[in-house]
């Protein structure tokens, strides 16, 4: 059964954080994104895949402005001012993928490892902010407590916002805004894509439990590592088959460090026989972070 849009890539994202061009969809009616700020392939790279001495070093993360009545959306890719003042260097690829959201009549898709998986848009309401979360439940309780995705869709605020995800449970999650750090509570609502999958069926390596299958066509990989670091280089892992030209998307679901932070990948590789992948703690004061468990999901690009 085909779900969505498995996804792709948006070259050159400008510099400036204005937006990109439009991208039109068709076959989606309440279409649920996830996004990411693509590295370069097998450079040892900090934010935007530039090697390592010529990097730029803001902290950044994909804005998507829905307009789902025109069934189009673009990106912008937004800085954190506490990094080092908030001016790109440099263009960014954005990657996404999309997919049908579910409702009441059919509350989890079940993807080809057996696993299962719940897509939904939600307003995640200003108050929100810090220490102050918002439940969200899910449809349908799952078998083992899922990975959770977040991505902002809608940008009324028009500044860096992040989410943090606490408590995740076989019955739902907590999601709070997390603001640049120093600035002040958003003042409007923003509408939050998120996408929840269970790890019922998987395989278990020391602390990476991961799974996979075939999602619309195209090979995937899920899974949970454990004791990822703020820009460590360290907690890198092969995946269990070679990508060709894999999207990875990836989440803290966990909330140990109290700054701003949020997981990504700074390089992928292979080694001919696997793909391998580089996550970290961004955390945009650029400072010592707790440890934290990632959550990631990797798909092949359409």
């Amino acid at each position: 059964m085909t779900i969505g849009e498995t996804g792709e890539t948006i070259a050159a994202v400008p510099a400036n954080e204005s937006f990109s061009g439009y991208i039109n969809y068709t076959d989606l009616t309440d279409p649920v994104i996830i996004a990411a700020i693509k590295p370069s392939e097998d450079t040892d790279s900090y934010v935007d895949g530039t090697p390592a001495g010529d990097e730029d070093a803001d902290s950044a993360f994909p804005i998507i402005s829905l307009e789902s009545g025109n069934k189009r959306f673009r990106v912008r890719v937004a800085d954190s001012d506490d990094s080092d003042g908030g001016n790109r260097k440099r263009t960014e690829d954005v990657w996404y993928f999309m997919v049908e959201a579910n409702t009441a009549a059919n509350k989890h898709y079940v993807l080809s490892d057996g696993n299962e998986l719940e897509a939904r848009n939600i307003t995640l309401d200003k108050i929100n902010t810090y220490n102050t979360f918002q439940t969200v439940n899910f449809l349908k309780s799952f078998s083992a407590v899922p990975l959770v995705f977040t991505q902002q869709i809608s940008d009324d605020n028009g500044r860096f916002l992040i989410q943090r995800i606490r408590n995740v449970s076989v019955n739902g999650f907590e999601v709070a805004f997390q603001p640049d750090d120093g600035d002040p509570a958003p003042g409007s609502d923003e509408t939050i894509s998120w996408v929840a999958v269970d790890l019922v069926n998987s395989t278990v390596s020391g602390d990476h439990t991961y799974s996979y299958g075939i999602f619309n066509g195209k090979r995937f990989q899920i899974g949970r590592k454990g004791t990822i670091a703020h820009w460590t280089g360290v907690g890198q892992f092969a995946m269990a088959h070679l990508y060709n030209t894999p999207l990875v998307f990836v989440g803290l679901n966990t909330s140990a460090g109290e700054e701003p932070s949020y997981g990504r990948i700074y390089k992928y590789n292979d080694d001919g026989s696997n793909t391998w992948i580089y996550p970290f703690v961004e955390d945009v004061k650029l400072a010592g972070h707790l440890d934290e468990t990632i959550v990631y999901f990797t798909v092949e690009s359409n």
